[in-house]
C-alpha cells in the first residue's frame, strides 16, 4: 500500500474510533447525569468530549492498529494504551473541572468508574475476539476438511 493509502487508512481508522469515543462518552455522562440530577450538558462539556474523543482515538491508533507496532499481544497493547489513557483523562478532568477536583473522594470515585469501565470494555473485547477466533478456526477446518 502506498505511503498516503497508509495515511488515509489510519486516518479513517482515527475518525472511526473518535466517533466511537464521542458516543461512548455521551452514554457516561447520560447514565451519570441520573445519579447526579444533571438535566442537561453544556455545549462546553459536549467540545471537551470531542478533544478528549480525538486525542484518545489517536493513543488507540498508536496501541492497538498494526501501524507503527506490527506484532504485539493484545494484553500488551491494553497496557500500552490503559496509562496514557487515564492520564489523558485526569488531565481533562482537572482542566476541564469535570467535579471538585480538590475532594480526593471525587478522585476516588472517578478511578474506580475508569477501571470498571475499563476492565468491563476489556474483558468483553476479549471474550468478542475468542468467539470470533473460534469461529474462525471452525471455517478453516471445514474448509481443510472438504480438500
Amino acid at each position: 500500500m502506498s505511503k498516503f493509502g497508509q495515511l488515509l487508512k489510519s486516518l479513517v481508522y482515527i475518525k472511526i474510533a473518535a466517533c466511537i469515543n464521542f458516543t461512548a462518552y455521551l452514554i457516561v455522562a447520560l447514565i451519570l447525569s441520573f445519579f447526579f440530577e444533571h438535566k442537561t450538558i453544556e455545549m462546553a462539556m459536549l467540545w471537551q468530549m470531542l478533544i478528549v474523543s480525538f486525542i484518545c482515538a489517536i493513543l488507540q491508533w498508536f496501541a492497538f492498529s498494526e501501524d507503527l507496532i506490527k506484532r504485539l499481544k493484545y494484553v500488551y497493547r491494553n497496557a500500552l494504551f490503559v496509562v496514557p489513557f487515564f492520564i489523558l483523562l485526569s488531565t481533562a478532568a482537572y482542566l476541564f473541572q469535570w467535579f471538585d477536583t480538590t475532594q480526593l473522594s471525587y478522585w476516588v470515585v472517578f478511578m474506580g468508574i475508569f477501571i470498571l469501565a475499563y476492565l468491563g470494555i476489556s474483558f468483553g473485547l476479549l471474550i468478542y475476539f475468542k468467539l470470533t477466533g473460534q469461529k474462525y478456526n471452525e471455517k478453516l477446518e471445514e474448509y481443510k476438511a472438504s480438500k
